[in-house]
């Protein structure tokens, strides 16, 4: 299959400012359409967030530590993983690779399968 395109004769320089013009556009409508989303949710988001605690890492460093070595993951995976077990909560991960890795030993469950 050919597709006939039409021919640009701008010189370089006026192409590459046009897709510049473009791209830019493109960014402030996605920003604009992510802000949008954020503001719809916060009604939903807001009173769970005011319920959150900070926990400090220095807390789970030993555990994380542990469950890195042992398994061979990052060590900012197992923080989580770590607070989870604390906590005594089960942990919901998008990366399918951790949650196979360590899902039969820990409450870690895969976004996907939910």
């Amino acid at each position: 299959m050919f597709v006939n395109l039409p021919v640009d004769n701008r010189p370089a320089i006026e192409r590459l400012h046009a897709i510049s013009a473009q791209t830019a556009d493109l960014k402030e409508r996605r920003q604009a359409v992510g802000a949008e989303m954020l503001l719809g949710m916060t009604e939903y988001v807001a009173p769970t967030l005011m319920n959150l605690a900070a926990v400090s890492s220095a807390k789970l460093v030993d555990s994380a530590f542990h469950v890195a070595t042992t398994h061979g993951r990052a060590i900012y995976d197992c923080l989580y993983v770590a607070l989870t077990e604390q906590i005594g909560a089960v942990m919901v991960s998008a990366d399918e690779k951790l949650v196979n890795a360590l899902g039969g030993r820990y409450a870690i469950r895969w976004l996907g399968a939910l």
